[in-house]
């Protein structure tokens, strides 16, 4: 009696063991999978930060514009281009300056401008009632967005 405990023991333990091989051999296989989901993952960030973000930005300003004569282009004393748009009649200045995009309002100081996120360069034209943002991101990426005026309801019966 006493040597078939034993060897159940034993047995039990070694099936144990065994097992515990086998999952540290899988996870020493899955480990590169992991490792490269992560680097996708990391890499999608990045590019999502670099390329949109600051398109992103801009035409969520324009959805929330104010529905006539909402949207145009000025630019600052330093001649940046900037993005004007007007919101519950109140002003805001969109621009990229020293690798940042910035949102400020328009009757106050540029000292007073926000810091939204990291940005490249920004060019504005207008055209057709059109404004064209042609968007360089750090990396040197191209991104065009095109923005139009909201239009207000015409017409029709309530």
């Amino acid at each position: 009696m006493k040597m078939s405990t034993i060897t159940r023991h034993r047995a039990g333990t070694t099936f144990v063991f065994v097992f515990f091989l086998i999952f540290l051999l899988c996870s020493g296989l899955l480990i590169p999978r992991i490792l490269n989901v992560y680097d996708g993952i990391v890499n999608r960030a990045d590019i999502t930060n670099n390329e949109s973000i600051v398109l992103e930005y801009l035409s969520g300003a324009v959805k929330r514009s104010d529905s006539s004569n909402s949207i145009s282009i000025t630019s600052l004393n330093d001649s940046t281009p900037v993005l004007s748009v007007t919101q519950d009649n109140t002003t805001w200045m969109y621009y990229c300056r020293d690798g940042y995009l910035y949102i400020q309002n328009a009757r106050k100081s540029e000292l007073t401008a926000e810091r939204l996120c990291e940005a490249g360069n920004m060019w504005l034209s207008e055209s057709n009632g059109m404004i064209l943002v042609e968007y360089i991101s750090p990396d040197n990426t191209m991104n065009n967005l095109i923005l139009t005026p909201r239009c207000g309801i015409t017409g029709g019966t309530q």
